[in-house]
């Protein structure tokens, strides 16, 4: 099947030995296509990985989906798999490319920024970051160092830490640029002179469809054409080299637990000292003004109130300290609001209250 039926819209070019015949040639300046180049700067160059027919309304339907409808988002087939993407924004462009490879119908699409004068046809998708988790390594060989070690051995590596993932422990995590025409492998073998040599499982994360029986991404068992001809070493391949769970960095959650810590911690004083500001408040609030210049036996100043003593006022009886038995001068008691005394007494609308007390000793009594 030609390119040209693999993808709807897809158009087919001459060999390129005879366009180079013709020696025609029309030249154009950069302001002909200033337009052109512009919509092509915010796009990227993808290749699906497969050998299934891919129908362009489908993929752009998906893809619109799952990139959540960016503005202005439109494709073009440029045949053998290999679509043009467009968007309005280069920050999409930017968040599209970070996370390839995409899954499209359990197919990868890899993607790559556009360039001017590279043809798109001649880009190279040979290859696609990949984490690969691997288990089985010693505790003492559970390291950063030898994540990289062993990713060496795939590809160029991107990045490796240890992770770990509740109720299965901490594994190493390698992220290389895998060779996708390469067979995947389910295990290797790994060892030192003092250690020995011990075999380990390797699961990837986040990878398409591949063949069981050769271990080659984008195609299924029953496309094979290696059958009957698979190595030995890849027998053992199947759907359990998919990982499932991907782990967080075991120093990522050591940083999280401690800064949670320093948080709470940094919360209490917080709080304290703003409890601790709210109470001076209150108590300011409540304090008197002018304490009362005489002798007397009451101990609780009147809350949110002022007492005012306009002369001294001779107590005889110390056990109540409210029955006077001498003649009284004017007792001025102001207050912007009712007052409230611990037992419960209330002296009620008694703003600029001027009384008197006769000569008989009689008891002032709180309003109740």
């Amino acid at each position: 099947m030609d390119s040209s039926q693999q993808s709807e819209g897809s158009h087919s070019n001459p060999p390129r030995a005879e366009r180079d015949k013709n020696p025609k040639i029309v030249l154009f300046d950069d302001d002909d296509v200033q337009e052109g180049v512009q919509e092509c700067e915010n796009s990227v160059i993808g290749k699906i990985i497969t050998k299934k027919v891919i129908h362009l309304n489908s993929l752009t339907n998906a893809l619109s989906r799952i990139w959540s409808s960016p503005k202005g988002f439109k494709v073009e087939s440029l045949g053998e798999q290999v679509f043009q993407f467009f968007f309005q924004d280069s920050k999409e462009v930017d968040r599209v490319i970070k996370g390839s490879p995409w899954l499209f119908r359990n197919s990868w699409l890899i993607l790559q920024q556009w360039k001017r004068g590279v043809d798109p046809l001649d880009i190279s998708f040979s290859s696609a970051p990949v984490w690969i988790q691997i288990w089985g390594l010693p505790l003492h060989c559970r390291t950063k160092k030898m994540g990289i070690k062993i990713g060496k051995s795939f590809g160029p590596v991107l990045d490796a830490d240890v992770f770990e993932i509740q109720g299965r422990g901490s594994f190493v995590k390698v992220q290389v640029q895998l060779v996708i025409d390469k067979p995947l492998l389910h295990g290797i073998n790994v060892g030192s002179r003092k250690d020995g040599v011990f075999w380990v499982e390797l699961q990837y994360e986040r990878i398409p469809q591949f063949c069981y029986s050769c271990g080659i991404i984008g195609h299924e068992d029953s496309g094979c054409e290696a059958q009957g001809k698979v190595a030995e070493d890849t027998r053992s391949l199947g759907p359990w080299m998919k990982a499932s769970h991907f782990g967080r960095r075991i120093h990522v959650a050591q940083d999280q637990s401690r800064r949670d810590k320093e948080e709470s911690s940094s919360g209490s004083i917080r709080r304290s000292k703003e409890l601790t500001k709210e109470l001076m408040e209150q108590l300011n609030r409540l304090s008197m003004k002018d304490p009362v210049p005489v002798e007397t036996s009451i101990t609780e100043p009147v809350l949110s109130g002022q007492i005012a003593m306009i002369n001294k006022l001779p107590i005889e009886s110390p056990s109540d300290p409210l029955v006077v038995s001498e003649p009284l001068e004017e007792l001025s008691i102001t207050t912007p609001t009712a007052a409230t005394f611990d037992d419960g007494g209330v002296l009620q609308d008694c703003t600029n209250v001027t009384s008197r007390v006769d000569k008989e000793g009689k008891k002032w009594k709180r309003a109740r």
